[in-house]
């Protein structure tokens, strides 16, 4: 089984990967304007943006919110954003990707909530 090793996405070394996974995502973006985008939203600490790395390659991220909610006690953390790479899709990834940020939720007291099937 593949080993992924998840961590913060730091604008100053991984825009490169970031503009291309949005891209693949189905978002066409400028880097100038990414950046902009996520150092908005790194302003709210409830808002964070991870990095899923195999062999030292960037193959995905998620966008997560951490909010509360009505219907569930304490914190949720909702996917706003997900992508693996096209190269890395279909082997199993995502599924490590979203296992490893639940483990992590986890593990500080956040639930997860499953996005909705529209």
């Amino acid at each position: 089984m593949p080993i992924l090793h998840i961590r913060p996405a730091h604008l100053d070394h991984d825009l490169d990967a970031l503009t291309e996974l949005t891209t693949q995502l189905g978002y066409p973006i400028k880097p100038e304007h990414l950046k902009d985008r996520i150092e908005n939203l790194q302003k709210d600490p409830k808002y964070t943006t991870w990095l899923a790395e195999y062999q030292n390659q960037i193959i995905g991220y998620v966008g997560l919110i951490e909010q509360f909610t009505w219907q569930y006690d304490g914190a949720i953390l909702v996917i706003q954003a997900f992508v693996i790479d096209n190269k890395y899709r279909r082997q199993g990834f995502g599924k490590l990707f979203i296992q490893e940020i639940e483990k992590m939720a986890l593990n500080n007291d956040i639930s997860m909530q499953e996005k909705s099937k529209l």
